[in-house]
């Protein structure tokens, strides 16, 4: 016992990484006789065992299993961690992979001495590190011996959980003392996680919602809460380098907010039958690019795109390119941040959206209308267009060329103009615009 206590308390403070509990599952499913597994139901329990090793108190985690950019993307099939590790073992000859699974070779479990096991047998060094660990044993033993558990609806939720373990690895990155100065100066005081409200089970129809540039989720509360009440499930995603700081939205691509977006739909899709997608602003962009083709297309049933920028109200957004490769070459060529690396944002809703407004993520915006416009000839859903008849931000007539492509395109389209001199229409819910997407759901 002493012993065992010893050990426990030597190795409790290993940083426990993706390798470790890779290399542990593969000699626990050895143990209960398995010497093969399908690629797809060892990623899913991987990813449950790095949700297990994330609920047991005081364990070392390595900052790979505290950012989902590193794991989430196992149960798509997809992790770089775990394809070096799989490439390695299988330059050991440990195991051999085909295009469906994992066949773990005699070698794996021979006997090497100690000063050649890291040469000959890189999966039991990474399981001999852990073996102390035996809270984390035993959840991995329970990942082998549950393997039918992994249902969408768990997957589903495990990924909700994930969007906000992100939340919280984004804040902090982002809160020391560089960062500081212009993050006292925000003004947004609403919470930005993202939220999932069940619904009732009375509609099959699921509603992914995706907010505008600078703003969080918190600016769709009002709208999921009326689609919310019609039954509908309802999850509000926060897209990368929002709810957190100007300075995260500086480092992120419109590639990362699609990301967001897509993760949501899978979300969705594992609690309900259909998913619709609601956009506002850059969200509607996000959208209507998500409709247009990838993986996610499919399984998109409709999207209602409010006020959706193809050409913008301020005339220096021709500017941006330009600045945004000077921002670059100063910060290459010095220790400074850029020419302008921000400029102020005077917002309709101060206390949702960014003050600061990062020189990069305006580029990035520009970037996504130019990518979004050609996906639209491949957009084959329904299609809800909303727009300000005096749109501050949007210049109006955008929602004619969008109309106008989609319409050309074949797809059910369907206009509403609302007199308004807001940009912010869901927000405010200006014109009914709220009844008007419910509606458009329901028509689903």
């Amino acid at each position: 016992r002493m012993r065992d206590e010893y050990m426990h308390r030597m190795y409790v403070t290993v940083s426990v990484n993706l390798s470790h509990l890779a290399s542990a599952l593969m000699l626990e499913l050895l143990d209960h006789g398995q010497s093969r597994v399908e690629k797809t139901r060892f990623r899913l329990q991987l990813y449950e065992a790095v949700k297990a090793a994330q609920a047991l108190p005081d364990l070392h985690l390595h900052r790979s299993l505290r950012n989902p950019e590193s794991y989430g993307d196992l149960p798509d099939g997809h992790c770089e961690a775990l394809e070096q590790l799989v490439a390695t073992a299988a330059r050991m000859a440990l195991l051999s992979e085909d295009e469906s699974g994992y066949r773990f070779l005699p070698k794996l479990r021979e006997e090497h001495h100690f000063d050649v096991v890291r040469l000959e047998n890189l999966v039991e060094v990474y399981a001999n590190e852990i073996m102390p660990l035996h809270r984390l044993r035993r959840a991995l033993r329970q990942v082998v011996k549950g393997r039918e558990r992994h249902d969408p609806r768990s997957i589903a939720l495990a990924r909700v959980d994930d969007e906000q373990i992100g939340l919280r690895f984004d804040r902090a990155r982002f809160a020391d003392e560089r960062h500081q100065a212009i993050n006292v100066l925000e003004t947004a005081t609403e919470p930005g996680e993202p939220y999932l409200l069940e619904g009732d089970g009375s509609r099959d129809t699921g509603v992914v919602l995706a907010h505008g540039f600078l703003a969080s989720p918190a600016e769709m509360r009002g709208l999921a809460r009326e689609l919310n009440e019609r039954g509908h499930t309802v999850y509000a995603v926060r897209l990368k380098g929002h709810g957190t700081s100007p300075w995260d939205l500086r480092e992120r691509s419109y590639e990362d907010w699609l990301g967001s977006v897509t993760r949501g739909v899978r979300i969705v899709e594992g609690l309900c039958e259909r998913v619709a997608v609601v956009g506002f602003s850059t969200g509607g962009s996000l959208a209507l690019h998500l409709a247009g083709g990838g993986d996610a297309s499919a399984r998109v049933a409709g999207v209602c795109a409010v006020c959706v920028p193809v050409r913008f109200q301020h005339p220096h957004m021709r500017f941006v390119g330009l600045m945004h490769g000077a921002n670059r070459l100063v910060r290459s060529l010095s220790s400074l941040d850029g020419v302008m690396p921000f400029t102020l944002n005077e917002s309709e809703n101060p206390h949702i959206n960014y003050r600061h407004m990062p020189m990069r993520g305006l580029y990035e915006l520009r970037r996504l209308v130019d990518a979004m416009l050609p996906r639209l000839d491949d957009v084959s859903c329904p299609v809800c267009l909303i727009q300000g008849t005096r749109d501050p931000v949007v210049v109006p007539d955008s929602v004619d060329t969008l109309h106008e492509r989609l319409a050309g395109a074949g797809v059910a389209v369907s206009l509403h103009r609302v007199e308004s001199e807001r940009h912010g229409l869901i927000v405010g819910d200006v014109g009914d615009t709220r009844a008007i997407i419910a509606d458009f759901i329901a028509g689903l």
